[in-house]
């Protein structure tokens, strides 16, 4: 299928206003039938052809390469998409204090540009599977260990989310923004941090009550997906925290697959950033 625009631009395009892409394909079929394989082709051929009249009419349109939006009575060049990776370590939610300044300079390049658009999307690194793998499959020692441990840090995470509730009330009331933005994202930190305690409890408690070998996989693959899940909706709530014009609009964000890498370690998650062209 050959597009007339490159294939985040063509997406943008086709996308409604409900998210969705719907194409509406019309090709005909004979009295005696059709293979799969002519079926397809004339599924390609008919889609290319909407694809197409739709770009030509749309006005998002590429010109040798380069996404013009028109807007204003101006045209309004797209840059191409500007990949940013953000490494965590095997099984960390939050970046390093290296990380998170590579993202506050992404944030202020958004904020800058009201045309411009953020996608992100996670990978799973080989440490994390490890880290995961222990995490929901450890030895009959390393359960009863692991068991008093979480159960210690529930009771630590409890207090401390009871502590910055408490906290987060008193900024909401009597401080500035900047202070009520760093208690917020704490106390979800926090938040998140028990909820994901409390999962490895009930499957440490599951996997010492069945002692089933069957399931590693299925609760390896569990985990590996909850520290995903955990790691976007912390940087979608960093990111909420900055005040972002059509933030639902502009900021979209992959949902997390169990497709692994060999090929590193560290868990990724690579932003795309499209900002208008200077000119």
């Amino acid at each position: 299928l050959k597009l007339p625009a490159p294939l985040d631009t063509t997406l943008f395009i086709l996308r409604g206003a409900d998210g969705t892409i719907r194409l509406p394909l019309d090709f005909p079929v004979t009295d005696k039938g059709m293979s799969s394989s002519q079926i397809t082709a004339a599924a390609i051929g008919s889609a290319s052809t909407v694809i197409a009249k739709v770009i030509a009419g749309s006005p998002l349109r590429a010109v040798s390469g380069v996404t013009r939006l028109l807007g204003g009575g101006q045209d309004k060049e797209m840059a191409p998409p500007q990949e940013t990776v953000l490494s965590y370590a095997g099984g960390a939610l939050e970046l390093s204090p290296d990380e998170r300044v590579i993202l506050d300079t992404l944030v202020q390049q958004i904020l800058k540009d009201s045309h411009a658009q953020m996608t992100i999307q996670h990978q799973l690194g080989s440490a994390d599977l490890y880290y995961a793998e222990r995490l929901v499959n450890p030895s009959q020692q390393e359960s009863l260990e692991l068991l008093n441990k979480l159960t210690q840090n529930k009771q630590h995470l409890l207090a401390e989310r009871a502590r910055l509730l408490v906290k987060a009330r008193a900024a909401y009331a009597t401080s500035g923004p900047a202070q009520v933005s760093a208690v917020t994202e704490r106390l979800n930190a926090t938040s998140r941090q028990l909820g994901l305690t409390e999962t490895a409890l009930d499957t440490l408690l599951d996997t010492l009550r069945s002692g089933a070998d069957h399931a590693k996989r299925r609760r390896t693959r569990e985990g590996a997906l909850a520290i995903a899940q955990a790691r976007l909706t912390t940087l979608n709530d960093v990111l909420a925290q900055n005040t972002i014009k059509d933030f639902d609009r502009r900021i979209r964000i992959s949902a997390p697959s169990f497709a692994r890498s060999d090929e590193f370690d560290e868990g990724r998650i690579t932003v795309s950033l499209v900002k208008t062209k200077t000119k």
